[in-house]
């Protein structure tokens, strides 16, 4: 393939037709315009890349891959910034050129062993690209037909952008079917990854979303968005989901059912009259006689608070709302009342208790402090030491991310 490009400084690549990769003997960086910086061996790769492009044989995409790898990821992205500057488009489109080229799904690729070494190389690609490039190629991506293997592979990708910045999560979520019954499954892992699950701000979209997947016309959709709803204990989709019970797929009735079980802590069979008559209840608890036994919770009498943290501790329906107030007692002057505070907030399993109880480590009961550190591994999933500044720097660390 023959180039003609654009102008290299400090080095000076004159346009010509005539120029190819082997002609090019560079011994030192080269700036390229909107990149900065690239190594000699970075713009060799890239010639070889663009000189490849449109070959469908095994050898060729083993080199192409192990060339790229060998660079390391470091240089990954600005492989591709400079064949979308070489090629006179952006460096999101050149990686969709270089993915359709190179597929490593493709059913005439039989390599595995390429397979795997593709598909790291194209977590590291993205990943450490830009935000807004990756998500608009994704987004492309979700809304084409591509083999399961690719869309798990991306779904990835997905997830370990998340990790830093969950905004992607609400960027591709219901840009297409094919990626969301991929996706919509690891969604309760991303927000794992944050001591208070996902961001409001990401939040409201995504359960808005999920909640409208309830209604889908695809059964396989309702069915795993009833599964992540219950997952992240969705109260406002408690309504449909006792509807769905009813659902014709056995799969999508059955999620429901799994989901209301695991929101109310309850055993009730797939009946969808008792868990109406259950949901009512709760709601008017929650509505005229909870602030009666929130208020007990301040009360003198050890008994009062006692029983108060006992009622609280198993409306687990409402566990988001009740944790921020049972919380408190972990302040209470009776250490006895701090540990057992401990204890409900761990029964309720909600992330909003997450802050108070790593306050609660360094309690001069060791007792108290330990019960906290039991809450905290069983609602976060961490495996944390009993030790107050290691679970403050992980709090600090993942509050710090958008």
């Amino acid at each position: 393939m023959r180039l003609a490009l654009r102008v290299f400084a400090p080095i000076v690549l004159l346009s010509s037709p005539s120029l190819r990769a082997e002609d090019t003997s560079l011994d030192a960086p080269i700036s390229v315009p909107g990149i900065g910086e690239v190594r000699p061996e970075v713009v060799q790769e890239v010639w070889r890349i663009l000189e490849a492009r449109g070959e469908e044989s095994l050898p060729e995409q083993e080199q192409i891959v192990d060339g790229l790898a060998s660079l390391g990821s470091d240089a990954i992205p600005s492989i591709f910034s400079m064949l979308g500057w070489m090629q006179g488009y952006g460096e999101e489109t050149a990686v969709g050129e270089y993915l359709t080229a190179n597929n490593p799904y493709d059913d005439a690729n039989p390599s595995d062993d390429l397979r795997a070494r593709h598909e790291e190389l194209l977590l590291k690609t993205l990943v450490r690209m830009r935000h807004d490039g990756v998500t608009s190629y994704l987004q492309k991506l979700a809304r084409q037909r591509v083999a399961l293997g690719f869309r798990v592979t991306a779904v990835r990708v997905v997830v370990a952008i998340a990790q830093e910045d969950q905004g992607i999560l609400r960027d591709i979520l219901g840009e297409g079917p094919s990626m969301d019954i991929v996706l919509i499954p690891k969604i309760k892992e991303i927000a794992d990854a944050s001591p208070s699950g996902l961001k409001r701000w990401v939040e409201s979209r995504v359960f808005r979303k999920l909640r409208d997947f309830l209604y889908h016309k695809q059964p396989s959709l309702r069915q795993v968005a009833a599964k992540a709803l219950g997952e992240l204990h969705d109260v406002e989709s408690v309504p449909r989901m006792i509807e769905m019970l009813e659902d014709e797929n056995d799969r999508v009735s059955g999620n429901a059912l799994w989901s209301l079980r695991n929101i109310s802590g309850l055993r009730f069979p797939a009946d969808p009259i008792r868990w109406s008559r259950w949901f009512e209840t709760e709601s008017v608890w929650l509505e005229n006689e909870s602030f009666q036994v929130i208020e007990r919770l301040g009360s003198e009498n050890s008994a009062e608070v006692l029983a108060a943290i006992g009622s609280l501790s198993k409306r687990r329906v409402f566990r988001d709302e009740i944790a921020g107030e049972l919380s408190w007692v972990l302040q209470h002057e009776n250490p006895e009342m701090r540990r057992l505070g401990c204890v409900g907030l761990r029964s309720l399993g909600s992330k909003g208790a997450v802050e108070p109880l790593v306050d609660a480590l360094p309690d001069v009961d060791e007792e108290v402090g330990k019960a906290a550190w039991e809450a905290l591994k069983s609602i976060t999933h961490q495996g944390l030491p009993f030790d107050h500044r290691a679970w403050s720097a992980w709090l600090k660390g993942n509050k710090q991310r958008p």
